[in-house]
Order: C-alpha cells, then structure tokens, then sequence
C-alpha cells in the first residue's frame, strides 16, 4: 500500500541528519533515517517546497495550520484552512489499510487564539476538511494499538 509521512518539528533540526541525498538505490540517508536503508529505493524526498502563504499572520500558528495544505489561514477565532495533502492521500488509498490515516501528536491542541490567530493552527498541521483539524493521537501504546 501507499505510505505518506511528514515529520514536523515548529523547533527545527539538524537538516543533515533528517535528508536523503540523490534517489533509489544511490540514495545517501542521513544518520536519523539508517534503519529506513532497506526500503530506500522505493521512497521519495521532496525538499525545497515554498509555501508563500506561511510568510503570512504571525511567526506561530500561521505558519504551521497550512503546512500540508498551502491554503490561505481565516484569521480572528474564525477556523479556515485547507484539507491537508496526507487527508487527500488517505481519501484516495485509505480503503487499502486497516489504519486510512493515524496522525501522531505530542501534545493536545490547544483552542485560543493568539496574535489574532487560532492556536489550532500551531496544534495542527493535518486538516480532514478546511475547517476541521484531523484528531491527534498523542499516547503512542493507543496508536500501536490502532495499528
């Protein structure tokens, strides 16, 4: 079946530990994705993507709610982003897992608003629906179970 993966970090990290350099059996994996070496042919890295619309509101939330979407964000306590590329993939193939989407979290998302922006944005970067933010997961045995 198909697989999609985004890891995001809003605290950054070391770039070269987390990249893959060149393609299929060629493909250098950083230090963090060694244990992916046996699949390595059969991924994709897509690097360099601009999301103009990021740049827009302020430096948090604005520029993680449209991440997987590149949608323009509703500003005030009003809720508008765009469905998330993982959720257009999961519409798609969902039918072909036991598991369509499992979405993983750290913490709960928090619901304020903050520089004139939802805090949902900062709490959510997969969107089932423009105005809906896919439900996190953030107890990893509750998603292994799922699994």
């Amino acid at each position: 079946p198909v697989r999609f993966a985004c890891l995001f970090s809003g605290n950054g990290f070391h770039k070269a530990e987390w990249s893959a350099q060149g393609a299929g059996s060629q493909m250098k994996l950083g230090k963090v994705l060694q244990s992916l070496e046996p699949h390595r042919e059969k991924m994709l890295f897509i690097q360099g993507l601009y999301n103009a619309e990021a740049l827009k509101g302020n430096i948090h939330s604005s520029q993680t709610g449209n991440l997987l979407s590149g949608a323009p964000l509703a500003a005030g306590g009003t809720i508008r982003s765009g469905t998330s590329i993982d959720q257009l993939i999961a519409q798609k193939y969902g039918t072909q897992t036991k598991v369509p989407s499992l979405v993983l979290g750290c913490e709960k998302s928090i619901a304020s608003v903050h520089k004139n922006y939802s805090m949902l944005y900062s709490s959510n970067i997969s969107w089932s629906s423009p105005t809906t933010p896919t439900p996190l997961e953030i107890y990893p045995a509750l998603a292994f179970d799922r699994m």
